[in-house]
């Protein structure tokens, strides 16, 4: 296939874009800041410039919607009319790009999607095609039951395997590509089992793991960072400081509580994890009362000075990835004491007021950005102005989810990235912490990991 953009592609574009073909199903299995934004958009171009579809329908995270359009209108050699579902445009009858998010597919956006599949051809893009792994999930359904009324079918995704392969089936289910149609027939025959009545995945079969593999190749074209760039290395540390009296004897008390469950004899792996993050919000200063709303643990926050700390003795600006609301506030209370200027992206920020905080912290107007995890996880760079990079990330909370953790990790380590090697901080506070973070560091299935530390 050939490059139907604005600019040169890079040899990667032109592999992935090769390797697909023109074929009806493919899956861009590209690292995060390879391009395949890019690629997909010149494979549709191809396609429409030979008259073999007439719309491209991109159903992706809601943050990663206005990059699309962005993106289409930089790189697209030609005028397109570009909807993004609800907020641009009035109702075009067949605009050449639509743009919508996976949640409105059930809803009222599914309606358009709907019609325009049934009306025209389309190539439908599944950006961070993730998303639809839980095969249980109404948009997972919703998809795999209209795929066959898609002309072109396309997975984007640098992880698409984040827990298990089990992670794959309604991936390489959309793409026609997936021999057992059934998800239990699928993750029997790939996954090795475990934990409590051996429900739990832990991997994948040793002497299927070629076979897997082989599969993904066929349908795809699988490009990593460390193959394609010369990105610097990641470096992984920790920072560790005491809990107060009054935190200990809060975190003992769950740690407790967290031990006897993974000790019972039912577990349910979604109740690990809420466990374990009540721990990591003790560690933050805070706890939830009986009612469940969050209480602030009197007395000094050690975890916040410490943050402090790094601040002032930084070597270039840093972004900081948290989890609670409360935890953000407190962080944004103590940058406004000392008068520090700070940028920040969280839930329910609109569009136009994350590019302004991105702008502020890329600008050098602010050399701290602090970003709540599952908000900034897509589509953004944070890679400071051009004479002094970010190369640092404190994770001052995790969420335990290792996708949440890969995108996260990702805002610094990406195209245009210049120093040596690229810092990630953990800021620790007790012996628990450091097993379970080593699995998010390693990549590893940090439900599983839990489970077996507190076992043990």
């Amino acid at each position: 296939m050939t490059w139907n953009l604005n600019g040169n592609p890079y040899e990667v574009h032109s592999r992935a874009l090769d390797k697909c073909g023109g074929r009806g199903e493919f899956g861009y299995w590209m690292e995060m800041g390879l391009g395949k934004t890019a690629v997909a958009l010149s494979d549709f171009l191809e396609l429409w410039l030979n008259h073999d579809v007439d719309i491209l329908i991109v159903i992706c995270p809601n943050t990663l919607k206005r990059n699309w359009a962005k993106e289409a209108e930089t790189w697209l050699k030609m005028d397109p009319n570009i909807r993004v579902w609800p907020e641009l445009g009035s109702v075009i009858d067949m605009p050449n790009i639509f743009i919508i998010n996976y949640e409105t597919l059930i809803y009222s956006g599914g309606e358009e999607v709907d019609r325009l599949i049934n009306r025209y051809r389309c190539m439908v893009v599944l950006d961070e095609s993730i998303m639809i792994k839980n095969h249980k999930a109404k948009k997972t359904k919703w998809l795999l039951q209209r795929k066959t009324l898609m002309e072109y079918r396309r997975c984007l995704s640098g992880s698409p395997i984040v827990q298990g392969p089990h992670d794959l089936w309604a991936q390489l289910t959309f793409l026609s590509a997936n021999g057992k149609s059934n998800y239990f027939a699928f993750r029997n025959y790939f996954c090795r089992m475990g934990g409590w009545q051996g429900k739990q995945v832990l991997g994948v079969k040793k002497d299927r793991e070629l076979e897997l593999a082989n599969m993904v190749d066929q349908v795809g074209f699988r490009a990593r960072k460390d193959e394609w760039t010369d990105l610097p290395p990641k470096i992984y540390t920790e920072r560790r400081f005491d809990l107060t009296r009054d935190q200990t004897a809060h975190y003992t008390t769950m740690r407790d509580d967290l031990i006897a469950y993974v000790q019972g004899e039912e577990i349910e792996v979604h109740m690990v994890i809420t466990k374990i993050m009540k721990l990591q919000q003790i560690s933050s200063g805070w706890v939830n009362s009986e009612e469940g709303e969050p209480i602030k643990i009197p007395g000094k926050n050690p975890k916040l000075d410490l943050l402090l700390e790094l601040y002032e003795t930084r070597d270039t600006p840093i972004v900081v990835n948290a989890h609670y609301r409360h935890s953000i506030q407190d962080i944004f209370d103590a940058l406004d004491k000392k008068k520090i200027p700070y940028s920040f992206i969280t839930g329910g920020m609109q569009d136009e007021d994350i590019e302004a905080e991105k702008f502020k912290f890329n600008t050098g107007e602010a050399d701290i950005i602090i970003c709540q995890v599952r908000s900034a996880k897509y589509g953004h760079t944070l890679l400071g102005t051009e004479d002094n990079r970010c190369a640092t990330a404190v994770y001052y909370e995790n969420n335990y989810s290792l996708d949440d953790r890969i995108q996260s990790e990702d805002r610094i380590h990406r195209h245009g990235q210049t120093n040596d090697s690229v810092l990630y901080i953990d800021l620790i506070g007790t012996e628990e912490e450091i097993d379970i973070i080593k699995c998010l560091q390693h990549k590893s299935n940090v439900a599983q990991s839990i489970i077996d530390y507190f076992r043990r």
